[in-house]
């Protein structure tokens, strides 16, 4: 893990040249972490890290990888990143509502547990 966040830190640090491979990383890479790590790593390439972050925002399946882009952008953008990105808006309150969800499955069937004993 140490090497992945080293790795994943000295693309950053290159800038604007590892975009294509932090991209290429975010997209194909099978191992959330890694594409958490990745995504971490833009803020450091700054403004034109953006339509990727925003990509990943949307397409990710990992709702970490997905948060680490939010917090990315956030950090390029600044505040103005829920205006500027509608899509980070959009996927965090779809997270948010996913989660409640569950959250409220988890009470009723725990609520149903306890009535069994």
């Amino acid at each position: 893990p140490e090497v992945r966040d080293a790795a994943a830190e000295a693309l950053g640090d290159i800038g604007p040249a590892a975009l294509s491979s932090l991209a290429e990383v975010l997209r194909k890479n099978a191992h959330a972490e890694v594409r958490l790590l990745a995504a971490g790593a833009l803020p450091h390439i700054g403004p034109a890290a953006v339509p990727v972050l925003t990509e990943v925002l949307q397409k990710d399946d990992d709702v970490d990888v997905r948060y680490a882009a939010a917090n990315a952008l956030v950090a390029i953008l600044g505040v103005d990143a829920y205006e500027t990105v509608p899509a980070m808006a959009a996927r965090l309150q779809e997270d948010a509502l996913r989660f409640a969800a569950t959250l409220r499955s988890a009470k009723e069937h725990l609520t149903h547990r306890e009535g069994d004993t």
